[in-house]
This record gives structure tokens, C-alpha cells and sequence, in this order.
């Protein structure tokens, strides 16, 4: 993680989530619904990452992930307030709930999978966990755009 070069598994995963986040846009019925999944997807990824944070330790003492700090209790649930009301009032409250659990277990998984199997989070964790999020959060509002 620590080399800057994108190796296979990096271009495999930003082709799929590409990929996915195309072919779900695509999905919508219009375009204003389009543009109110992205704001939410956009909003309610990022707010997980201080959540991630928050759960878990570093995973070593140097790196991006250490060096951003760790939020308090306040911040994280600030965080994941704001992007709830966000995400309510983007997709409704159904698939605004939807997408809120859906976000939240994509970004649990990726920090299980991270404690396991690195004993914690570094950056390129919380840009997986975002990235997930992000593809959860549409994948539940695409659920609710039919």
C-alpha cells in the first residue's frame, strides 16, 4: 500500500466500481434523480469514513490513515447526522433509510476485512470503505427509482 503505483487489483476494482455506479445512473428515470443519488452517495460515503475512524485503531504508527487524526464521538455522530438528513431529503425517507444501512455495511465490512486482516485502517482502507458506500448508496436508490 505503501507504493504509489496502481497495481492489477487496483485497476480491477476502479473498472468495477465504475462499471456498477454507470450502469445504476444509468437505471434512473431521469435526471434530477440521477443528480439527488449522487449528493446523497457523495455525502453519506464520506460521513462513514469518520465512523471508520472512530472503530478502529491505525494500522502502524506512520502513513496517511495516522496522520489524519481520530475523530471524537461528537464528530462522528455530526458526520452521520448531517448526511442522513441529506440523504432523507435527497431520496425520501425509505430509500433514504436503505441507503443509509446500506452505506453503513458496506464501510463495516471493509473495516472488518481491514482489522483482520491489517489490525486496522490506513488511507487506502478509507478510500475502499467510501468506495463502497458510495456504490451501496446507489445500488439502494436505484432500488426505489423504478
Amino acid at each position: 500500500m505503501r507504493d504509489s503505483r496502481i497495481g492489477t487489483f487496483g485497476v480491477l476494482a476502479l473498472i468495477f466500481t465504475t462499471g456498477i455506479k454507470a450502469a445504476l445512473l444509468a437505471g434512473f428515470l431521469g435526471p434530477g434523480l440521477a443528480w439527488a443519488a449522487l449528493l446523497a452517495a457523495a455525502v453519506l460515503s464520506r460521513a462513514v469514513m469518520p465512523a471508520l475512524m472512530y472503530r478502529l485503531a491505525p494500522a502502524r504508527a506512520d502513513g496517511l490513515g495516522h496522520a489524519s487524526g481520530r475523530p471524537d464521538g461528537a464528530g462522528v455522530l455530526t458526520a452521520l447526522g448531517l448526511a442522513a438528513a441529506a440523504a432523507f431529503a435527497c431520496l425520501g425517507p425509505a430509500a433514504g433509510a436503505l441507503a443509509l444501512g446500506m452505506a453503513a455495511c458496506a464501510a463495516g465490512i471493509v473495516g472488518w476485512l481491514a482489522r483482520r486482516r491489517l489490525g486496522g485502517y490506513t488511507g487506502d482502507v478509507l478510500g475502499a470503505a467510501q468506495q463502497a458506500a458510495e456504490a451501496a448508496v446507489l445500488i439502494a436508490a436505484g432500488a426505489f427509482a423504478t
